[in-house]
């Protein structure tokens, strides 16, 4: 966020606060749910504007949540070699003074190229796949494992930026 000139502070003691999405929804309801949840509970701690974000990695209408072994990233990885997902990220933005919350799903299309299993078994072998939604980090794969992207790049990353700045316009804080 200090990249784009946002001013904000970090809240330490929710960083690995992690609800799970409710199967029974819709997945951007889901995702949305969390986002909300976490702009809730950070607001308990914080007076002023609070953003919860929650992204998951969707690929034929089930979320990929992140990997619990480096086994389990690899053999996400190798679905997703050679075909599309979507990538949700849910934000809320929770004003603790007006108690206005603005909450958006945002999608961003990724097609994958033909991966080599042991492009993937290096890759999982040198990152560190395992905190990240889908097992992957795009900063570090974009070159080697992404053959198209249709929307944010920023959504992927976790943090669709370019909707974040509309929205945070309103409040004065960035130009």
């Amino acid at each position: 966020m200090e990249k784009y000139d946002i001013p904000f502070t970090l809240i330490e003691n929710l960083l690995k606060f992690e609800p799970d999405i409710d199967v029974s929804k819709p997945i951007g309801d889901g995702i949305l749910a969390i986002a909300n949840e976490k702009a809730s509970v950070s607001s308990q701690s914080y007076n002023g504007l609070v953003l919860g974000v929650d992204t998951v990695v969707v690929y034929e209408g089930q979320v990929m949540g992140k990997p619990h072994s480096i086994d389990h990233a690899i053999e996400g990885l190798e679905k997703l070699s050679g075909m599309r997902h979507d990538v949700l990220t849910g934000y809320c933005l929770f004003d603790t003074i007006s108690q206005v919350k603005i909450s958006k799903v945002v999608t961003t299309s990724v097609m994958f190229k033909s991966l080599e299993k042991q492009e993937i078994i290096n890759y999982c072998n040198s990152a560190y796949p395992l905190d990240k939604a889908g097992g992957y980090d795009i900063q570090e794969v974009f070159e080697t494992f992404v053959s198209e992207i249709d929307g944010s790049f920023y959504n992927v990353v976790g943090l669709p930026i370019e909707s974040l700045r509309q929205d945070l316009q309103s409040y004065k804080l960035i130009g």
